[in-house]
């Protein structure tokens, strides 16, 4: 049997809700979000929460993505472990920017962002080649772990920079996964690489 991945981004903010760039920012999740994590809990199947089913659970340290793995899994008696190296990229002088207002400001920059290099690296912020080398580390202690399930709470840049990873896609990949607040992206792990079996998000059931 393979090991099913789901990886999780957290449920709205503010500042996503207004298009600004957020990384390191810890912003909490606004009603919305805390509408999506508690519909996203009903939404997910439910013999992962079973006694004894074994899920791993893993979150990162930011607050939105905390909030969301308390909603989905820990309300449920499951343990979240937390690993910093699953916090978003740090947008450095960009942080809570919108893209017109870096574009005002930095005449082109966006373009490095949309067609990424290793050595591309965000004012005052993180690069993308050490944000991939920690991404490439969580990579790793998925694959190192017994669990038959793994519940994965994170954010945007890393659902997709990590979906790459355990896919064994170059970062030219990046951006063909859209995946939207409160979004999961499920993936069967085998010996001999992974498949992407899922890709939805609540907003698909809002309005039900």
């Amino acid at each position: 049997m393979p090991k099913r991945v789901y990886l999780i981004r957290h449920g709205e903010t503010e500042g996503n809700a207004a298009g600004h760039f957020l990384g390191s920012t810890d912003l909490p999740l606004n009603p919305r979000g805390m509408g999506q994590v508690r519909r996203l809990a009903e939404l997910l199947p439910a013999g992962l929460f079973a006694p004894g089913a074994g899920t791993w659970c893993v979150a990162s340290p930011l607050l939105r993505a905390q909030q969301t793995a308390e909603a989905v899994a820990g309300c449920r008696g499951l343990a979240i472990d937390t690993d910093a190296d699953l916090r978003e990229i740090d947008f450095g002088a960009w942080e809570g920017l919108t893209a017109g207002e870096i574009e005002v400001r930095s005449p082109g920059a966006l373009d490095q962002w949309a067609s990424p290099t290793g050595g591309t690296t965000f004012p005052e912020g993180e690069s993308l080649g050490d944000f991939e080398r920690r991404v490439a580390r969580v990579r790793d202690r998925i694959l190192g772990q017994q669990a038959e399930a793994a519940l994965v709470f994170a954010h945007g840049g890393v659902v997709r920079a990590l979906s790459c990873a355990l896919l064994g896609l170059g970062r030219e990949s990046f951006w063909l996964l859209d995946v939207q607040p409160a979004s999961v992206v499920r993936l069967d792990l085998f010996d001999g690489g992974a498949v992407l079996s899922g890709l939805w998000s609540v907003a698909d059931w809002e309005g039900d």
